[in-house]
């Protein structure tokens, strides 16, 4: 049974999260970014929605906690990663009238359909060690060279000129197969390097992390930096016995970050990883909500996206898109992309409509993740949940299921080498 003590454990965890969040937003995040449209102008009503939207997260948390399914760690990190953040953006933000609505009546599908919503899955794909190995071969070795011939034998172990790499990268004219592949490299690196770790092939780790040092240096990707040591953290740290490991990591960064404002009178973790992480993804979903707002604005219905291949068109083509006109509408710069999928591209896409739509689909993909993984070790799921979270929250639904091959990393799973007796089939 769930103990009553593990919910109070976990209501003070959060409420601490959500004060440290509070502050940081209003004494390091307003002063030095309030440019970019993190302000501090919201009537005294915009505190009160947010502490409600945190009540009802906090709720769906405590739920959620109780399941040890893959999807429940994706579902709690997004959680912690997007939601909190969100209401302490809008707790500040003078927002449009709707957002907030919209914003907690997604959050409940979500949840409703997660909780009730259940979906029959059979093993009828083919499934073996062989399909697993030649896949993760194909893509890898591929990246290598993909990753060499456009941008040499270059490897980057640092965070500075992130931006001016990627808007290089952006200019380079690569086939589409090439960029699904890189793309796809992501996860296959991320998978490869914990089965890597787990069998003792230390060849593999030494060539998997030089390769994503080698993606990092061609593109710039900081999310794919920190996956090596993510990886390494996870495999030799990471026990079943703390579970409240998110956020209370997560609540220890966040007090670090103000540390080292107090004492040193420096800002490197909130710039780095509280404002870019946190507080961006539900700052730039609002401005998608926003700009949809606008009457005669037209929603995408997926034209833009997987009904290209029927010959639809993207109505903002002819401005290189929706992200780069808000880019340079609420960022002033015009090679901006506004990129977010959680509830901002999701509008942008069908409007009020997708709080039935996207939810439903996210869910069977969380469900379907479920069953891949089945007899997979723990700590490959927990890396593989932490960046399949993030993804989640900063790409359109879509490019991340084929684009960035969150279904290749699904099928990957289902053929996984290494599993636990109990599920070998």
């Amino acid at each position: 049974m769930y103990k009553k003590s593990n919910r109070i454990k976990i209501v003070f965890i959060l409420s601490i999260y959500y004060c440290l969040l509070l502050w940081i937003y209003k004494f390091l995040i307003v002063p030095r970014w309030s440019y970019k449209g993190f302000v501090n102008d919201a009537p005294e009503i915009n505190l009160y929605l947010s502490i409600l939207g945190v009540l009802f997260t906090t709720f769906t948390f405590v739920r959620i906690h109780k399941s040890d399914k893959p999807s429940a760690m994706i579902m709690n990190l997004t959680n912690l990663l997007f939601y909190f953040p969100l209401y302490v953006f809008i707790a500040y933000k003078d927002i449009a009238e709707g957002f907030f609505l919209f914003v907690i009546l997604y959050q409940l599908s979500f949840f409703i359909l997660y909780q009730l919503k259940s979906f029959s899955f059979r093993a009828s794909l083919p499934r073996s060690r062989d399909i697993f190995f030649w896949i993760v071969g194909f893509i890898l070795v591929s990246n290598f060279f993909i990753t060499a011939y456009y941008n040499g034998f270059k490897i980057k172990i640092d965070l500075s000129d992130v931006y001016e790499n990627r808007l290089a990268v952006r200019e380079l004219s690569i086939p589409s197969i090439l960029s699904y592949i890189k793309a796809s490299s992501y996860y296959v690196g991320i998978l490869t390097l914990m089965y890597a770790l787990k069998a003792r092939n230390w060849g593999l780790v030494f060539f998997v992390v030089v390769l994503q040092l080698m993606s990092f240096a061609f593109g710039a990707s900081k999310t794919q930096f920190f996956t090596i040591f993510i990886c390494f953290i996870a495999f030799y740290f990471y026990s079943e016995k703390f579970k409240l490991w998110a956020p209370v990591a997560l609540t220890f960064l966040l007090a670090f970050s103000i540390i080292e404002f107090r004492v040193f009178d420096s800002t490197t973790i909130n710039d780095i990883w509280t404002r870019r992480s946190l507080f961006i993804p539900g700052s730039i979903s609002y401005q998608m909500y926003d700009f949809f707002e606008t009457p005669h604005r037209e929603f995408l219905y997926l034209r833009g996206s997987v009904l290209r291949i029927f010959g639809l068109e993207d109505p903002y083509a002819a401005q290189n898109g929706f992200q780069r006109m808000i880019g340079l509408m609420y960022g002033g710069n015009e090679d901006t992309n506004a990129n977010t999928g959680l509830l901002g591209n999701d509008y942008a896409q069908f409007g009020w409509g997708a709080i039935v739509f996207y939810p439903f689909i996210r869910v069977f993909m969380l469900k379907l993740y479920d069953f891949c993984a089945q007899g997979v070790d723990t700590r490959i799921m927990v890396v593989l949940s932490i960046f399949i979270t993030f993804t989640y929250i900063s790409g359109a639904f879509f490019s991340v299921l084929l684009t960035n091959g969150l279904a290749l990393v699904c099928y990957l799973l289902y053929c996984f080498p290494i599993r636990s007796k109990l599920h070998n089939r």
